[in-house]
Parts: C-alpha cells; sequence; structure tokens
C-alpha cells in the first residue's frame, strides 16, 4: 500500500507541476499555457518578446535556446496592478514563497524566490511585471531596473513600444479561461 501511495503521489507531481512554473518551461508548454502568438515585442533590453494573450493579460515572452527564461505580464488596459495581483501571478508562476527587496528605485519593487531559482520585478510607472529566472536577471534583469523610465516623455523603457502593445477592452478576471 505504501508502494502505491508513493507511486501516486510521485505521478500528481509529474503531472501537477508544469502548473506551477512558467519561466523554465519549453516553448510548446508556453503555447499550450497562453495559446497562439499575436506575433513579437520588439524591446530596447531583451530584443524581440513572443508576444500572447491570456486571461485579459498580454504576455511577453523572452526564449533562451528553447526556454521561457523570462515572461512579462500587463493587464489588458496597462492599468497598475495592486498587491494581490501580482502576489497571485508570482505563486501562479512558479512554487515557492517570494520575497520582497529593496530596489532604491521610488517606481521599481522586486521580489526574489526563496531558493533564488527567480527574480521578479514590477515597474509601477509603466505597470508590467517581469517574472526572471535567475540567469536571465543576472544578464538583462537588472539592466531592466537600471534603466529610467521618464513618465509622460516619448522614451522607450525596457518593455514593449506602445504602438506594438494589443489593447484588450476586458480587465483580468478572477478565474480566466486561460490564466498566466
Amino acid at each position: 500500500m505504501n508502494l502505491r501511495w508513493g507511486c501516486f503521489v510521485l505521478l500528481m507531481l509529474a503531472v501537477t507541476s508544469p502548473c506551477f512554473a512558467n519561466v523554465g518551461e519549453s516553448e510548446a508548454a508556453i503555447g499550450e499555457r497562453y495559446g497562439k502568438s499575436f506575433g513579437q515585442i520588439p524591446t530596447k533590453t531583451v530584443g524581440g518578446l513572443i508576444g500572447l494573450v491570456a486571461g485579459g493579460y498580454v504576455v511577453g515572452v523572452k526564449f533562451v535556446d528553447g526556454v521561457s527564461e523570462m515572461e512579462m505580464f500587463a493587464k489588458g488596459d496597462r492599468s497598475d496592478m495592486p498587491a494581490s495581483e501580482i502576489d497571485r501571478l508570482l505563486k501562479k508562476n512558479s512554487a515557492g514563497e517570494w520575497k520582497a527587496e529593496l530596489t532604491g528605485k521610488p517606481n521599481w519593487r522586486r521580489w526574489r524566490r526563496d531558493d533564488g531559482s527567480a527574480v521578479a520585478l514590477y515597474d509601477a510607472v509603466r505597470h508590467f511585471l517581469y517574472i526572471n529566472s535567475k540567469n536571465f536577471y543576472e544578464v538583462k534583469g537588472e539592466q531592466i531596473e537600471q534603466q529610467e523610465w521618464k513618465h509622460g516623455e516619448n522614451v522607450q523603457g525596457p518593455g514593449p513600444t506602445p504602438s506594438t502593445f494589443p489593447v484588450l477592452t476586458s480587465s483580468p478576471s478572477a478565474s480566466p479561461s486561460a490564466t498566466p
């Protein structure tokens, strides 16, 4: 009976673990999670992102060697994300606990996974949440965070340009069909 129970638990972990980790997933797994891409989202810092729409969010994914290393989330209406929504997205993105960190910049918030495997940034001016693998953050995420985005000026920040960012008519729901 213990062997059966152990096998059942291992099987359940294998089946459910992809639900917890978006960063680190393959292009095929991301496609299954979010659906078909609407095209590229160009950025200054990280290059082109694969653009997707899911659950009222625009999602930009940066793949490195076929693996998601960074995912950017923005509400379809580009409005601010309250702390509870950011917390929900962080928890859905990967299992584990996220710990807030100081950034030294008033318009940026940062969290790090308790195991150190991921770092999240929130741009409070443009309302983008970036979830990065540790390696990606060390290479590009710090550049994203260091860029100054001057609200109201025509300067492209680290994320998508406004002209390529699709406008959605509905805001994210509590239980969307294709949840990020």
